[in-house]
Parts: C-alpha cells; structure tokens; sequence
C-alpha cells in the first residue's frame, strides 16, 4: 500500500517516510496534516490527524479510510479472485492486499472495469493491485 501511495504521491502534498503516509490537508478553509502508519501486530492502522477543527474529523476519517481501502470487505474479495486460475497463486501469496483510493474520493476508471476480465468484475482494481506487486502490469 504505501509503495503505490508513494509512487502517485503529489510532491509537496503527500510523502512516505519511515513507513508512514503523510499528508497535507485543507478541509473548509482549515490547514493540517494527516499521518497513516501500518499496525501490523494489531491488524490496524493509526492515523494521527492534525486540524484546528474537530468538525473536520468525520470528513477527514473517511477520506483516510478510503485512501487506505479499510471499508472493503478483502477476505469476500480474495475469495471471489481466487477462483481465477491467474491470480489464485498471487492471491494466496499476499491475502488481504488492499487497492488504495484517492484522498478526493474518486472512483475507479469504468474504463478499466470495461477491459477486465468478467471473472474479475467488480473488484478490478484489487485484481490489477495483485499483478502490480507480481510484477505482471
């Protein structure tokens, strides 16, 4: 996740470093900062926010929580992935990868869920994530 967060990082705005997403926010005229770090023994990630208001918060939350894909349910996903012989052994190799999301909330391209495979539909994207990490796309 964060090899593909720091690879489309906008310079200036977001940045990994020592394992940690960072970036900068402006939410209702208000500056901050966001930091997301991975909690592999707890199975979580932490987020520290950083804002002038608490009524940024819910907005900000769920921007984190879609850049970080926390609301997908991967083990549905993994399972319905797997039954396609391509991916079966990429799936088993990292279960749980996650397709991270934009901080504005765009949704993926149709265009790609156009050109995927139907056996892959609708979870595309965690599809292209898997061959990204093998080295296949």
């Amino acid at each position: 996740m964060l090899a593909a967060l720091a690879a489309r990082a906008t310079p200036g705005l977001e940045w990994v470093e020592n394992d940690v997403w960072h970036r900068h926010i402006d939410i209702d005229g208000k500056h901050g900062t966001v930091a997301v770090a991975h909690l592999p023994a707890r199975n979580s990630v932490a987020a520290t926010i950083r804002i002038a208001s608490v009524r940024a918060l819910p907005a900000i939350v769920a921007r984190v929580r879609h850049v970080f894909d926390l609301s997908a349910d991967i083990a549905t996903i993994d399972r319905h992935l797997a039954r396609d012989p391509r991916l079966a052994p990429l799936i088993r190799r990292r279960p749980g990868l996650r397709a991270p999301g934009d901080w504005e909330g765009e949704a993926a391209s149709p265009v790609l869920d156009r050109h995927a495979p139907p056996a892959w539909r609708p979870w595309h994207a965690y599809a292209q994530q898997h061959l990204t990490m093998a080295g296949h796309a």
